[in-house]
């Protein structure tokens, strides 16, 4: 199941949806709004709604995109969770399955990896602490974006994580997620490095990234 999170970006979905369809990709999608308000984007919900294979549902509190993740889990059953933003487009149409490809040795894939880099504010850093808790995490998963086996996410206590309330904490998850596999011994698998410049030059040969700046 290809798991969308979204929030008011009708414009930034679209394009997604339509890499998905351009490419033929069968999986079912799941996409999930946390709490959007734009009409625009709301309607165009209701449009994908009627399509076939496509399933729109909306978390019931603000979450950000790992907490679109766990509501997924918790409430739409399937053997692997690809966890996506809206703010990405699938460029190689052979993508889902190089990934399913390396999910048969390893519980985790990431769709970009990055080296932990010593950022982030007090907030930042105390809520990492309250989840994994240091906040010296050694690799991050960029987004977080990433796909998971369900098996693999039964293994976890996913309710012991505190869900983020604003956009920081949820930065803090690139590092949450990784670091709580990783305590749990889960294997982690990358589709490729970490490169500024990938990211703002539309480098890399498995996904387009938009850079957004969203509260």
């Amino acid at each position: 199941m290809i798991v969308i999170a979204t929030n008011n970006g009708k414009l930034y979905l679209k394009r997604l949806f339509n890499s998905i369809s351009n490419h033929n990709i069968n999986e079912k999608v799941l996409i999930v709004d946390t709490g959007s308000t734009d009409e625009d984007h709301l309607n165009y919900l209701k449009e994908l709604e009627k399509k076939d294979n496509v399933e729109v549902t909306q978390t019931p509190y603000k979450c950000y995109d790992t907490g679109a993740y766990i509501w997924a889990y918790n409430n739409f059953t399937a053997d692997v969770y690809h966890f996506m933003h809206d703010s990405i487009e699938i460029k190689d149409p052979e993508f889902l399955q190089k990934v399913n490809t390396e999910l048969k040795d390893a519980d985790v894939v990431s769709y970009i990896t990055f080296n932990f880099a010593g950022y982030g504010d007090k907030d930042w850093q105390d809520f990492l602490i309250k989840n994994i808790g240091h906040y010296d995490y050694k690799i991050g998963i960029f987004g977080p974006m990433f796909s998971i086996k369900k098996e693999s996410l039964n293994k976890l206590p996913i309710e012991k994580l505190s869900l983020p309330i604003n956009k920081n904490q949820q930065t803090a998850f690139e590092g949450i997620w990784p670091e709580f596999f990783t305590q749990h011994n889960m294997s982690i698998k990358s589709l490729a490095e970490h490169d500024h410049s990938h990211i703002i030059n539309d480098g890399y040969p498995h996904i387009k990234k938009t850079l957004l700046i969203r509260q």
